[in-house]
């Protein structure tokens, strides 16, 4: 099965680096999980790609925890084409989502930089 991952494409990149970019996207109102914070931090070493195509990144798995239960049920695929569909078939949106777990609004960013998850 072909990915969209190209190897001779991805960038080694330091802790710092990728600290800073969350730290900013902290300030401009983003959440960014400190979870994920911890492993940027731990021991390893970490690496930038660009996903070349559509379903690549929609074969991306979403996390199962129970936070999410709603858009990743038990024993269900979790990929975000999976999650998608289940958010189009129940007219779901993140704002309304969002809204109903009682969270702030996110910033709404159209910028073309590389995102870190």
């Amino acid at each position: 099965m072909a990915t969209g991952i190209n190897v001779k494409d991805m960038r080694h990149v330091g802790s710092m680096e990728v600290l800073k970019r969350l730290r900013e996207r902290q300030s401009g109102g983003y959440h960014v999980d400190p979870r994920l914070l911890q492993e940027v931090q731990a021991p390893g070493d970490l690496f930038l790609f660009t996903l070349q195509d559509e379903d690549s990144f929609l074969s991306l798995i979403w996390q199962a925890i129970n936070p999410t239960r709603l858009l990743t049920p038990s024993e269900q695929p979790r990929t975000l084409r999976d999650v998608a569909g289940r958010m189009i078939e129940n007219s779901w949106t993140f704002e309304r989502l969002a809204s109903s777990l009682g969270l702030p609004d996110s910033p709404v960013s159209n910028s073309d930089e590389q995102a870190f998850f």
